[in-house]
């Protein structure tokens, strides 16, 4: 049984990278990543059902959760039913996924692994050789439509090649000269991630503390990060928070978010309301309600409303209220534990700043992006998944 679990896990692995990462776009795949989320979590019910285990307390918590906000949804009406379908699944998929390849705990093989360093050289060239043709902007297009789907490519690639070689320093550098691809995308979020990456990698030598030395450096290292994107910053945030009658789309849903809460205190606006897909494909009456459908990229022209979802914490703040913020601070409390006592039960750096810097860029790219949400942060999170369940075979 182990065994075809194992198999199933790489599998889901590899067709996750290469169908949901690099050819989505280009093969129109486009609920693709919902699929795969939805089956890896699928065959671990089935899983635990068979070997008659009790389903674990975070996936009822959760799902108590799902299950209360989709009826409160409903029973609010503020969007039509397929616009809380469609979150809700869109909401969920990061976290089935991550879930599923965490409990079905898996162990690759060395050729498994080779497979995959092999892979993410394949999709490395790929992504070279389609830059040399194409150009930057014309290539982050070809791969993903957006340059913030560009820079998680590269990260998931520069990732998954470094967790399955034998990280050796030959190897570090090649992870960052894959990681160094991103940097074409131009998004300040990427080049934070950049240096969190650099930090992790040959400055944090043991497990982070709250201590006065780990403030300083955290200090240093987000005075870091500001000066290399200032501009994008300033371009983002300060300009519209000097003229807020033509602000950016971003900066208002984050404004906005504290009056829904405030509206509907304290749960919520529910599913599909406010600043994700569903309430921009099926347009939320919110946003008719709060002035904002007058706000450029808010609007409810579709070549204009492609704005609505550039944020993620807008949407847990508006549409779940306190109680996703709780759930969703618990969420990620509880996984910098499993990291912390991954670290103390075996001693393993490596997987230790793998970690870290995952759930880094999932913190950094909630500010400006809804990377959880995007087709990529499926493959990402069973990565996350994967490295914190098991440490893989020596």
């Amino acid at each position: 049984m182990k065994s075809v679990i194992n198999r199933y896990s790489y599998f889901s692995i590899y067709w996750s990278i290469l169908l949901c990462s690099v050819f989505p776009v280009i093969l129109g795949l486009g609920y693709i990543d919902e699929f795969m989320a939805f089956s890896v979590f699928g065959v671990m019910l089935l899983v635990l059902l068979k070997n008659k285990k009790q389903i674990p307390l975070p996936i009822k918590i959760y799902f108590l959760f799902v299950g209360f906000y989709f009826f409160y949804s409903v029973l609010l009406c503020l969007n039509v039913i397929k616009a809380v379908l469609l979150d809700v699944i869109q909401q969920s998929k990061p976290f089935v996924a991550f879930w599923g390849m965490f409990y079905l705990c898996p162990t690759f093989s060395r050729p498994q692994q080779s497979s995959l360093c092999s892979l993410s050289f394949i999709i490395t060239f790929i992504i070279i050789g389609v830059l040399f043709v194409l150009g930057v902007e014309d290539s982050i297009l070809f791969f993903t439509g957006h340059e913030s789907g560009y820079g998680g490519l590269c990260l998931l690639v520069a990732l998954v090649y470094y967790f399955n070689s034998n990280r050796t320093k030959k190897d570090v550098v090649i992870f960052f000269l894959i990681l160094s691809l991103g940097l074409l995308s131009g998004k300040s979020k990427f080049y934070g991630e950049f240096c969190v990456a650099f930090y992790l990698f040959f400055f944090c030598k043991k497990k982070i503390k709250v201590s006065v030395k780990t403030i300083i450096s955290g200090a240093l290292l987000v005075m870091i990060i500001i000066l290399v994107t200032s501009e994008k910053f300033d371009l983002y945030f300060g300009t519209a928070m000097r003229n807020e009658g033509d602000g950016i789309a971003r900066v208002v849903l984050y404004l906005r978010s504290f009056d829904v809460l405030s509206d509907y205190f304290p749960l919520g606006s529910g599913f599909g309301t406010y600043a994700c897909f569903a309430s921009s494909k099926y347009y939320s009456q919110l946003y008719y309600r709060y002035g904002m459908d007058k706000v450029y990229g808010l609007e409810p022209d579709p070549q204009n409303g492609n704005f609505v979802a550039d944020t993620y914490y807008p949407s847990i703040i508006g549409e779940f209220g306190l109680p996703g913020c709780i759930l969703l601070i618990c969420f990620w409390m509880t996984i910098f534990k499993k990291i912390n006592s991954n670290l103390d039960c075996n001693g393993n750096m490596e997987d230790y700043r793998i970690s870290m810097l995952l759930v880094t860029t999932f913190l950094i790219e909630g500010i400006a992006g809804p990377l959880l949400l995007t087709n990529i942060g499926v493959p990402i999170m069973m990565l996350l998944g994967l490295i914190i369940c098991n440490y893989r075979l020596k």
